[in-house]
């Protein structure tokens, strides 16, 4: 057991105070999973991570789309621009695409 922590079963893990990013890695790791059923093989799970289609979690910008592909592994290729007014971050515009087209 780490220094500092209690047994297991009585403590939680916030990742928002550690990691204000990781909620969309849970977000893309459960749906992920819950795209494998109940088979949990590497292989699965790797076809299923690179087969996401317009994933749409709640800890991304509404609008914003998670895809992936055997080719694109990169799963966030959308934006919404913001600006700073006075004390706070303003969105503004549509959400652009960086997809790059051929």
């Amino acid at each position: 057991m780490a220094a500092g922590l209690g047994p297991a079963s009585k403590r939680s893990l916030d990742l928002s105070l550690t990691c204000p990013n990781c909620g969309n890695a849970e977000n893309f790791l459960v749906k992920t999973l819950q795209m494998c059923g109940d088979d949990l093989t590497r292989a699965n799970v790797m076809k299923q991570a690179a087969s996401l289609k317009d994933f749409e979690p709640d800890t991304l910008l509404p609008g914003v789309k998670i895809n992936t592909s055997p080719t694109d592994f990169a799963p966030i290729s959308q934006l919404q621009m913001q600006r700073f007014k006075g004390e706070k971050w303003e969105l503004f515009g549509e959400i652009i695409s960086g997809d790059i087209s051929n």
